[in-house]
């Protein structure tokens, strides 16, 4: 996560010092998440029990920074918040404990661009088209609730750098702008635990766009 946050303020310092054109977006929106793998058989504390795993709404949140007319390239940093319903049911004595647990996490995407209308020519609206990769890194965890069959989730349990593949569309007008973006995740969420589950999420955001 260190080398991809690296990469980025590179490209952010390169862009700043050649740009003719650089657009900066501040954004904040709604994000729902979903597990490929809900239900895992898991054995904690000598206890086998079933552990099931889905997304609820969750919240983001961050800065990007587009350089470019038509074609542009626009990396960002991201602030999110995925909220997971963790089921997990006793295959012994048939206790069940469920939790909300919220996932705090910081990503940086690089994505690149297309708009469908020059820009020199229309300057209060346009539509862009996306697509490009995100580099994810879980901060912290926070539970509603103890497990009384112990477990819960912790930032160790979860990969160091989750990757995505995304694509999306925008619609700005004037200086307000609104996205939506498929972001699907192409490797493993958890770190040792047996479970090789990848997740999505369907971000929709709204924000402001400054133009330079």
């Amino acid at each position: 996560m260190k080398k991809i946050t690296i990469l980025f303020l590179a490209l952010a310092f390169t862009t700043m010092y050649n740009a003719q054109k650089v657009d900066i977006r501040i954004y904040g929106g709604l994000g729902l998440s979903e597990f490929s793998n809900k239900n895992t058989s898991l054995l904690t504390n000598y206890v086998n029990h079933t552990e099931s795993v889905s997304g609820m709404p969750g919240a983001q949140a961050g800065f990007k920074l587009g350089y470019g007319h038509r074609f542009y390239i626009e990396p960002g940093v991201e602030w999110s918040q995925v909220v997971l319903k963790v089921v997990n049911k006793s295959n012994v004595n048939d206790s069940v404990y469920e939790d909300n647990a919220k996932m705090n996490m910081i990503a940086v995407p690089l994505h690149v661009g297309f708009k469908l209308f020059d820009t020199e020519k229309q300057k209060l609206f346009n539509v862009r088209l996306m697509g490009g990769l995100t580099g994810s890194h879980v901060t912290s965890i926070n539970h509603s609730k103890k497990s009384t069959l112990g477990g819960e989730f912790t930032k160790d349990d979860f990969k160091k750098t989750i990757f995505s593949a995304d694509a999306g569309l925008g619609i700005d007008i004037w200086i307000f702008y609104v996205e939506m973006q498929y972001k699907f995740g192409f490797t493993p969420v958890f770190a040792g635990n047996g479970n090789n589950s990848t997740f999505t999420n369907i971000h929709f955001n709204a924000g402001l766009k400054f133009t330079f």
